[in-house]
């Protein structure tokens, strides 16, 4: 009796280890930076105007990134005002250190009032590929309302 019992918890738990190692979830982060929206100016974002965004750029690893270009993607409705600024280069970002980097863009000006996504892309050397990361932006159509004061 003390066998069978022995035999049954050996394997109930043999199952549940299993079970457990099946279903646990790896940490696995393949992140060597952080991009983080500061802001927009100006706000709230027009359809036909130019503007600002400021982010900053973050290293998440425990050595020195070296020779960084962060682009912004030409992705409908945004676009690059000025073409000469394809892409910043950080020459050298430690780890821990912040990076303040802006654009100016410019939105299409035949687009409805919604949210839409701003792209920005790196070149990871630990990945040995492109990485985007996508920002959500809110675009509100402002109009002027003509009204009549006297006739």
């Amino acid at each position: 009796m003390k066998k069978r019992l022995l035999f049954y918890i050996i394997i109930t738990f043999s199952i549940l280890t299993a079970s457990s190692i099946v279903h646990a979830d790896p940490i696995i982060s393949y992140d060597e930076l952080r991009f983080d929206l500061i802001r927009t100016n100006p706000s709230p974002l027009e359809p036909g105007k130019a503007f600002d965004v400021y982010l900053e750029v973050i290293n998440l690893q425990s050595y020195t990134l070296r020779n960084l270009e962060i682009s912004v993607v030409d992705v409908f409705p945004f676009y690059k005002v000025d073409k000469n600024q394809s892409s910043i280069v950080i020459n050298e970002l430690k780890p821990g250190e912040k990076r303040p980097i802006s654009y100016r863009l410019g939105i299409n000006k035949d687009i409805n009032e919604g949210i839409y996504q701003l792209s920005l892309q790196y070149y990871s050397i630990k990945l040995s590929a492109v990485v985007s990361r996508t920002f959500d932006l809110n675009v509100k159509a402002t109009s002027t309302i003509v009204a009549t004061t006297s006739i």
